[in-house]
């Protein structure tokens, strides 16, 4: 009876404590995931490869200021077309091209490389009209050393599972309805490794228990390849290539052959985009593997 009364003098017969509006009840669910995902890339952030090439890319600040020579591209009236300066002019046409670029970036790595690349142009830019081959020679160095560093660890590695000849059958082929997607890299190929940052990318955004990433090196594992009819030449178009299991069976792949022609590999250029819409990552796992199995079911019967 005592607790009746007491929660009768509340509006929504609730106690203080149950009222309380804590941040999880202000904050959406989506803004949660939101605000998680931005700590998560900006904690990535702080690897010493993106550290120091920030550093590096704006020092530009600085040299300008103190690099003899530099004024030869600074001063008003020095040959500009557009703008007051020949080094503000330089600058803002590269950095609309920059901004072009960025919008095609397919994951935050590729990102942060274009915006290094805007820094060290600039740097270049104060360095142009050196005239102390001292401090010319120092720059030179220092880019050096900053390409010693080594690469950085992708946003999402850690959700793609690397395999082996051993691992990859008890991966890929056994029977669940889990969704695999299995990248065949090669660790020679440099395409296949530029676009190592977009797939641990899609993991990290759609790994779980209804979908696994892995990536297995078919360089040190060529029975993989020929298993699955992937050149491993120096002009392939297969390389990489993404293989989608399901319930152990080969469902999708890119790049795909062509249908009038089974030897013809289609070209195929990578983005998020167009991986997200071909492995049905853009939908919930159970619808994608519902319209897996009306595609299966509609190649079935075809002649």
């Amino acid at each position: 009876e005592s607790d009746r009364r007491f929660a009768s003098r509340h509006s929504n017969g609730r106690c203080p404590t149950q009222q309380r509006d804590t941040p999880e009840r202000r904050c959406p669910r989506k803004q949660r995931a939101a605000m998680d995902s931005f700590r998560e890339k900006a904690r990535h952030l702080k690897q010493p490869y993106y550290i120091i090439n920030a550093w590096a890319s704006l020092s530009w600040l600085w040299l300008r200021t103190v690099v003899p020579g530099a004024e030869l591209v600074i001063v008003p009236g020095s040959g500009a077309y557009l703008f007051e300066t020949k080094e503000r002019e330089v600058y803002m046409l590269v950095g609309l091209a920059l901004l072009g670029k960025l919008r095609r970036a397919n994951s935050l790595h590729e990102c942060m490389t274009k915006l290094f690349w805007y820094g060290k142009l600039a740097v270049g830019m104060c360095l142009l009209h050196c005239d102390v081959i001292v401090i010319f020679a120092l720059a030179c160095a220092v880019g050096a050393l900053i390409h010693l560093i080594p690469p950085p660890t992708f946003l999402g590695s850690d959700k793609v599972e690397t395999l082996d000849d051993r691992t990859f059958p008890k991966f890929a082929l056994c029977k669940t309805e889990t969704m695999k997607i299995v990248e065949l890299t090669c660790s020679w190929h440099d395409g296949a490794d530029a676009l190592k940052p977009l797939f641990c990318g899609l993991a990290a955004d759609y790994a779980g228990s209804k979908r696994l990433f892995g990536s297995i090196d078919v360089a040190r594992y060529p029975e993989i390849a020929k298993r699955y009819d992937v050149d491993l030449g120096v002009r392939s178009l297969q390389l990489p290539s993404y293989l989608l299991f399901r319930d152990g069976v080969l469902c999708r792949r890119l790049p795909y052959f062509d249908r009038n022609d089974a030897t013809k590999v289609v070209r195929t250029r990578f983005t998020r985009q167009s991986m997200e819409s071909f492995f049905l990552l853009n939908v919930k796992a159970s619808e994608a593997a519902r319209r897996l199995e009306k595609i299966e079911k509609n190649r079935g019967s075809e002649p």
